[in-house]
């Protein structure tokens, strides 16, 4: 019969590479989970900002964009985000259409979560500002 060795026990390795992947994937899994979250962000700053340029250029060919015809630049803002798959809500306080100078529109959307749903270190607190501005195009 083997007699029972210590340090032969302790020299074994079986099982250390089971050790080291529970060491080193949740932070693998974090790495992850961080580059999918920022792309997700990103792609949401990339669709505001497409929206808001988008009503701009709505905006700057009509008549009266900021009180008459306010609801087409809306509805321009609403689809074109939609369809990237990312919602302005246009009905929010936070979203305005502004014609301070006679020459130009202002499509602009104040404190935009850029990290909606996803709460892990404070992040979904992240907001941004943008702002599209177009000449218009008066007659």
């Amino acid at each position: 019969m083997a007699r029972f060795s210590l340090y032969r026990f302790l020299r074994q390795d079986r099982g250390a590479a089971v050790i080291e992947f529970g060491i080193v994937a949740p932070l693998l899994f974090l790495i992850i989970w961080a580059i999918i979250a920022f792309g997700q962000g990103y792609t949401r700053l990339n669709v505001l900002t497409g929206a808001l340029r988008h009503g701009a250029r709505v905006a700057s060919t009509l008549n009266d964009p900021c009180v008459l015809q306010k609801d087409l630049v809306d509805s321009a803002v609403s689809q074109h985000s939609m369809a990237f798959g990312a919602h302005v809500d246009v009905t929010s306080p936070a979203y305005s259409v502004s014609c301070s100078n006679p020459g130009e529109v202002r499509v602009r959307a104040i404190n935009y979560p850029l990290f909606s749903g996803i709460d892990f270190f404070g992040i979904d607190s992240l907001l941004v500002t943008r702002e599209a501005v177009f000449k218009r195009e008066l007659p």
